[in-house]
């Protein structure tokens, strides 16, 4: 994982920099329309295409896969487990968003600059012929460009199975080494109207194991299979991360803080923010659903 990471950090920096090495010798004048208009010729003969500064046509499709780019919450808990000191880990992933948002934005703004419209949805794939009239280093770049995201969704894509899988055990099996539930005197003292759910979970044994990680990961190997359009598949997983970005999480502070008072826990946490009120979750729940209304509106027509 570490040498996958620091290939990416590469792959940013070639996508960034191999464009702005085709900076104009002469002055770039800019104008209302475009962020930059190219006027001068550019290394090899080839100019930047330009492109307006702001534009929000088709913002409702835009917004899911931005959050899909970012969305990294079905990882949380087991990357949250590994931090020892959990008083760190709002800094951590803070940490993170911020150096994906300035990758991205740094992606975003320098390719839609020079390709302009002529952009591909995979980005990556404008590097294609990069290195027909270059030597040994301009071929590694068209090669390691257009290559690498393929193989880097391959790997992180076994991480996403097994995390997963690892949810789905949790839903429909028991930890055997989990201590019992212990309640509490006010839950003793206190009856309740409902009848309380019986735990049907059951000890697992590793052919289960085994199972879950393919329910995990054979679905989607048959849509990658029929769904080959890469901006069809990002319209509607966007739509699936906006949701499990702003409604789910909202949703379980909510409902884990009604637990926490009918069994007369503190809900206090290290994880405590700013935000970390229920009309705050309410606002991002509602958000959450109007970006997803709209955005469902928009790919509809």
């Amino acid at each position: 994982q570490l040498g996958l990471s620091a290939c990416r950090f590469l792959l940013i920096f070639l996508v960034v920099v191999t464009p702005l090495l085709g900076f104009p010798s002469g002055n770039v004048s800019a104008d209302d329309d475009n962020f930059f208009d190219q006027d001068d010729a550019y290394v090899g003969g080839e100019g930047a295409e330009g492109a307006m500064l702001m534009n929000f046509t088709g913002f409702g499709k835009t917004f899911p896969a931005v959050v899909s780019s970012v969305a990294f919450h079905l990882a949380v808990p087991d990357l949250a487990m590994e931090i020892q000191d959990k008083r760190l880990v709002g800094s951590v992933f803070a940490s993170a968003l911020g150096i994906v948002g300035l990758a991205y934005a740094a992606i975003g703004i320098t390719c839609a600059w020079y390709f302009g419209e002529n952009v591909n949805q995979s980005i990556n794939l404008n590097w294609k012929g990069y290195g027909s009239e270059g030597g040994m280093i301009s071929s590694f770049v068209e090669f390691f460009v257009i290559c690498f995201p393929a193989f880097d969704v391959v790997s992180a894509f076994t991480l996403n199975c097994f995390i997963l899988a690892n949810i789905l055990k949790g839903i429909f099996c028991k930890d055997p080494n989990a201590t019992p539930n212990v309640n509490t005197s006010a839950n003793n003292n206190r009856r309740s109207s409902k009848p309380r759910r019986r735990n049907n979970a059951r000890v697992c044994s590793r052919h289960y194991d085994k199972m879950f990680i393919l329910l995990a990961s054979i679905p989607p190997i048959v849509g990658a299979i029929y769904g080959r359009d890469l901006g069809t598949v990002a319209d509607y997983t966007g739509l699936m991360a906006t949701a499990i970005a702003f409604c789910f999480p909202a949703l379980l502070y909510i409902r884990s803080g009604i637990m926490c008072q009918r069994l007369g826990i503190d809900g206090d946490t290290y994880y405590e923010r700013c935000g970390s009120n229920v009309p705050f979750a309410v606002a991002i729940f509602c958000f959450g659903f109007v970006a997803i209304f709209v955005s469902l509106t928009e790919l509809m027509t």
